[in-house]
């Protein structure tokens, strides 16, 4: 997350972070026929209504002691978790997953494929505050087809890229990047993609809009825009910073998608803080929890997630601990409440057809601009389909809207 890697929070992280774990329990024989069955894309995971709460879920954790869970299905059974981020795949030697992806892959197969046909969404994150990420050591096709056998393996159709730090700045990454999601998205259309993004009170920074930008500009079909709401540098409302976060960021997004209404926009930002004490002077509490939570719900939020699910336990500020908790799960269960909450109407449905050049409209015409694909309505009389009064020079005769 930013400016937290995965293991800062304690002395000898970084090795923590990269290797080995206890030997954990065995799967049963009927997980391991449900992971089979994942490997094919066949899973009960519910489809997600509303708002979804997915904490990160510290890979690293798996199968140790200390933690206040050692899976996920044994947070599935302590605190009734039902959606999870998988924290953090980057690249090992060469174009390859480093640990973080073999635990994921390898360790926690059974974990992830019992949880899978649970009920569980799993979404997989790429990337993080630290480590080299897959796209600075891969070609597009290398990265697709690396993650592509994760996909093909667990049925995963939620990826998010956690992009941060030094590497926002990195044009020659996200050009890499974005060429393989294209490629990932055109196999696999049901592909859901977030990008998580630091963020202030004001909105993304230029780095992190020009990220979106790019994206949406090579084609990547984005899903969720999620805001870090953590780190500011400084103490006060972390519950009103993060949700005015989110505000400003979907206001942001209108430069990017200028045909989506600002609930529509406001339904694409997913809101991350850190809970309890953060890296700086600031402190993320249960109150402000549940303020983000109840704006989450009545604003169609699509995603809560949080920094961490292992550090939604009582203790000093650190990997197994918030610095804020009293008892174990407190912030889960107050995130949860936002679940079941609006979901945003669809766009209207209306009659359109596809604009040409040197063709007259009558007003109240919508038009389908073949270059773009995008939507306008004509608003005002005369418009004779020249050149001209192309939809996306000429704002007097043309205005964009959105149709199914």
């Amino acid at each position: 997350m930013y400016r937290l890697a995965a293991c800062m929070l304690s002395a000898g992280a970084l090795a923590a972070c990269g290797g080995g774990t206890d030997e954990t329990d065995t799967m049963s024989a009927q997980a391991e026929g449900r992971a089979q069955a994942l490997s094919t894309g066949v899973t009960a995971e519910a489809a997600a209504t509303g708002t979804v709460v997915a904490p990160y879920f510290a890979t690293w954790a798996f199968g140790q002691s200390g933690y206040n869970v050692k899976s996920l299905m044994d947070a599935r059974n302590k605190a009734g978790l039902h959606a999870a981020t998988l924290a953090f795949i980057v690249a090992g030697n060469g174009c390859s997953f480093d640990d973080g992806g073999h635990t994921i892959d390898v360790d926690m197969k059974s974990d992830v494929a019992a949880f899978r046909a649970a009920g569980g969404k799993v979404i997989v994150s790429f990337g993080g505050a630290s480590g080299t990420y897959l796209e600075a050591r891969c070609s597009a096709s290398q990265m697709a087809s690396l993650i592509d056998g994760l996909i093909q393996r667990h049925g995963f159709r939620d990826l998010d890229f956690d992009v941060e730090g030094s590497q926002l700045g990195k044009s020659s990454l996200n050009s890499v990047r974005n060429a393989a999601i294209k490629t990932l998205q055109a196999k696999y259309p049901d592909l859901n993609i977030s990008f998580t993004l630091p963020v202030m009170p004001d909105g993304l920074d230029n780095l992190g809009l020009g990220l979106v930008k790019g994206a949406v500009a090579a084609g990547v079909k984005v899903k969720v825009v999620n805001v870090m709401a953590m780190d500011y540098g400084y103490n006060g409302d972390m519950g009103r910073f993060a949700i005015q976060a989110a505000q400003a960021t979907a206001q942001q997004l209108t430069s990017v998608y200028s045909g989506k209404s600002a609930t529509q926009l406001l339904s694409m930002v997913g809101i991350t803080p850190m809970i309890g004490h953060n890296d700086d002077a600031g402190v993320f509490t249960l109150s402000h929890a549940k303020a983000v939570a109840t704006f989450a719900k009545g604003n169609g939020i699509p995603l809560l997630a949080y920094w961490d699910f292992q550090r939604d336990a009582p203790g000093a500020s650190g990997d197994t601990g918030s610095g804020s908790n009293t008892a174990n799960f407190q912030y889960f269960k107050a995130f949860a409440a936002a679940e079941g909450g609006t979901t945003p109407p669809p766009p209207p449905s209306c009659t359109y057809v596809t604009w040409q050049d040197n063709h007259n409209y009558p007003k109240g015409t919508i038009v389908k601009f073949p270059p773009n694909g995008k939507f306008y309505k004509e608003v005002n009389a005369g418009t004779n389909g020249s050149d001209g009064t192309d939809p996306t020079i000429s704002t007097w005769y043309w205005q964009p809207t959105t149709c199914n």
